[in-house]
């Protein structure tokens, strides 16, 4: 009995790392091309909240949002962005997550991220996702 128990459980993980790579070879074929760097703001947003957070401490992004009042635009890698501070828009973790992982790669200021080097970063990550998913959902 215990070794079947442990044969279907190596069986379960080795098809849960398997179903993992294919998913993580269907999402890298021209991840860093599309959509093209720069055509959606929305993934630099946490990654300027995360540096801003650790490295001044405060929570710093763009945002379009009224309430935070008039705030200076920043034109930064083509792309004007209103920075705002403190910046509330979204919880902190994933934000500290992208932005520790841009800070490893040399990128401290917001003139200098790119979003294309993070996004093989989130393949990672989705890549572990469907690798948790298979195990909870089996």
């Amino acid at each position: 009995m215990l070794l079947g128990i442990k044969k279907s459980l190596i069986v379960t993980i080795f098809l849960g790392i398997v179903i993992s790579l294919f998913g993580y070879y269907l999402r890298v074929q021209q991840f860093s091309h599309f959509p093209p760097v720069g055509d959606t703001a929305d993934e630099v947003k946490a990654i300027f909240n995360g540096v801003n957070l650790i490295q001044d401490g405060i929570p710093r992004s763009w945002s379009n949002f009224a309430e935070y009042g008039d705030q200076k635009f920043q034109f930064i890698r083509n792309t004007d962005y209103r920075i705002v501070e403190p910046w509330f828009d979204e919880p902190p973790v994933f934000a500290l997550i992208t932005g520790a992982y841009s800070i490893s790669k040399g990128m401290t200021t917001l003139a200098n991220i790119d979003a294309g080097v993070v996004r093989y970063f989130m393949l990672k990550i989705g890549a572990l996702n469907i690798f948790l998913l298979f195990i909870c959902f089996v």
